[in-house]
């Protein structure tokens, strides 16, 4: 799959980190924004997220915890937010683009489960809420 990801700093700090995760610079940005034990758990997921040939194929090598999941309460006429779990509940969130487009996201009203479809998504959030503490 391929991953573009928003242009505001924090996802800046997962993509840099997805990229070379040995560069201290990169290290010490993510920790800053994020959980510094989150590091690990965050690279694996965008290492395979890149060598999966779509969400689907993802879906199926990834553990329970972290598979693509529909994001729940979006409007119709929004685009369609799909969401990962990163270790105990942070979460990154996504939209994916319609097939054969990549100027355009899929809306939601038209969501029917196509995970083979989605092979370009659009990072723009990583949830910093520790869902686990509620």
């Amino acid at each position: 799959m391929t991953l573009n990801f928003d242009n505001n700093k924090n996802c800046k700090a997962i993509e840099n980190i997805s990229k070379d995760s040995t560069d201290r610079t990169f290290v010490k940005e993510f920790s800053k924004r994020y959980n510094a034990n989150l590091l690990k758990q965050t690279v694996k997921i965008c290492k395979r997220l890149t060598l999966a040939e779509n969400a689907h194929a993802y879906n199926m090598i990834a553990s329970a915890d972290n598979k693509i999941e529909l994001l729940s309460g979006v409007k119709n006429n929004e685009p369609t937010v799909l969401k990962i779990r990163v270790q105990d509940g942070y979460r990154k969130l996504f939209h994916f683009f319609c097939k054969d487009q990549c100027s355009e996201f899929s809306l939601y009203k038209d969501w029917i489960g196509q995970f083979t479809d989605i092979d370009h998504i659009y990072i723009y959030e990583m949830n910093k809420h520790n869902y686990s503490k509620a």
